[in-house]
């Protein structure tokens, strides 16, 4: 391609992948990166950007959000945008409390609808399942991986909503999982220990905010944990372990990486990596989460799991609530909703205090946020790389701005963040999805071109060797 005329050239930025930074310059055509090149010649292009002084990122995969709350796909994908997130990959299901009615394949065609009319971002999506849905599991399972739906979730707690399932029920899960060559998640608390504590706690009338870290123990997470990944050893399930917020649950994923058997894969959150419980005190039950915040010597140990490859992804686990939904409940915190809003901020918070702070480098960053989740989840290699080939999807990023966060993102209905105050040190300035501008100058910008469903497309993985 010789003297190849470009529809977008982006020249002289520092190029960021999972393995190497180099200054250089980045081509686009038809929305793919089709050239990208070190030294002095700048591709032709009919448009130029100069990303001089700036970092040139791919574009940021948030492998778990819920677009089920006060912000669904349209407003919610218009924030991400801003924050430098290009590709989404939410949880969704048939709970009554996300809004679901008539089943998991209702469900899951309603959603992907939703979101090709509405997200300006592309999607993938992870289905979740609970107690009900188990008696047509096999035919659910089935529809859902011929729409490229393979990444599936469960709960290990939470029987009083329904969500709760036994170990039996649970292999039953992993065995059709396996069957459809899928990736089975879990959310990992023990059911009956937080029940028990919760109850114990209502009873004694501890039901402000600050009693609500205590109904969810540390080690009922690495309890859980455990137990999962003992039970998807015994079936050869593929697994994936969101949100880990414990140094317990992490000694645990440690042993259980050292066995041969199916591939285990983890993610933390970035409130996980900088939040304590300490906020429970100053927010209220507007920092109610779960797994909870956790104490301050849970941080480090996180850290350094990112820093030794234990854990795989950073997610955001966005589950935004207006604060009029929140403090109602303020002084009875088991009876308000679950979640926190930040996907907005996930780059921005990473950036900060892990590249910024010096925890991890830039390729590590692009792994984790990027590449990463790209990989387990079947989007590779046209999302997180800037590779040729990948779509275009590219973040131009000033490492050097700093702004503090004044109040919540007024792209959102979820009305609070818990970083109000917070000074985060850089900013994504340029925002591209598949070759076209959709976030400038601080707007974000309308395409014509609505989010494209991505079907996930793998089918297994290699084996965990043993340490």
């Amino acid at each position: 391609m010789d003297q190849a005329i470009f529809d977008l050239a982006i020249v002289d930025g520092t190029m960021v992948s999972s393995s190497s930074v180099f200054k250089g310059h980045l081509g686009v055509d038809q929305g793919r990166v089709v050239s990208v090149s070190r030294g002095l010649a700048r591709p032709q292009a009919r448009k130029t950007i100069s990303a001089e002084g700036k970092l040139v990122l791919p574009g940021v995969i948030d492998a778990h959000l819920h677009p089920v709350y006060a912000d669904r796909m349209g407003r919610l994908s218009r924030a991400y945008a801003a924050g430098g997130v290009t590709t989404l990959v939410p949880y969704i299901g048939a709970f009554k409390a996300w809004g679901g009615t008539g089943g998991l394949k209702k469900s899951l065609d309603d959603f992907i609808a939703e979101g090709r009319e509405k997200s300006l971002l592309d999607f993938s999506v992870h289905l979740s399942l609970n107690s009900q849905d188990l008696g047509e599991l096999g035919s659910t399972l089935e529809y859902a991986a011929s729409l490229g739906v393979k990444s599936y979730k469960i709960f290990t707690a939470y029987q009083k909503r329904g969500m709760f399932l036994s170990d039996q029920e649970i292999l039953k899960v992993m065995t059709e999982v396996v069957r459809v060559g899928g990736l089975l998640a879990a959310h990992c608390e023990n059911g009956a220990v937080i029940d028990f504590f919760e109850d114990r706690a209502i009873l004694a009338g501890r039901t402000s905010p600050e009693a609500f870290g205590s109904t969810h123990p540390d080690l009922s997470e690495a309890e859980a944990v455990f137990r999962f990944l003992c039970l998807a050893k015994m079936v050869d399930c593929p697994v994936y372990l969101p949100h880990l917020s414990t140094w317990q649950a992490l000694e645990v994923l440690r042993l259980a990486r050292s066995w041969a058997g199916p591939p285990i894969f983890a993610e933390t959150c970035p409130h996980y990596l900088d939040l304590t419980d300490k906020l429970m005190g100053l927010w209220g039950t507007r920092a109610k989460v779960s797994p909870p915040l956790r104490s301050q010597e849970h941080l480090e140990p996180l850290w350094a799991a990112l820093k030794g490859g234990l854990i795989d992804v950073v997610a955001s686990d966005h589950a935004g609530h207006s604060s009029l939904a929140k403090a109602p409940h303020f002084s009875d915190v088991y009876q308000a909703p679950t979640g926190l809003p930040g996907g907005d901020l996930l780059l921005r918070v990473m950036y900060d205090r892990a590249v910024a702070k010096g925890r991890l480098s830039l390729p590590e960053l692009v792994r984790l946020l990027c590449e990463k989740p790209a990989r387990i989840f079947g989007l590779w290699p046209t999302k997180g790389s800037l590779e040729p080939g990948a779509d275009a999807d590219l973040v131009i990023f000033n490492p050097e701005l700093e702004r503090v966060i004044d109040g919540p993102n007024p792209l959102l209905k979820a009305d609070y963040t818990l970083y109000h105050g917070k000074t985060l040190k850089g900013l994504p300035e340029l925002v591209i999805r598949g070759g076209e501008v959709i976030f400038e100058n601080g707007r974000v910008v309308e395409s014509n071109q609505p989010g494209r469903y991505l079907a996930a497309w793998f089918d297994h993985w290699p084996k965990t060797a043993k340490a």
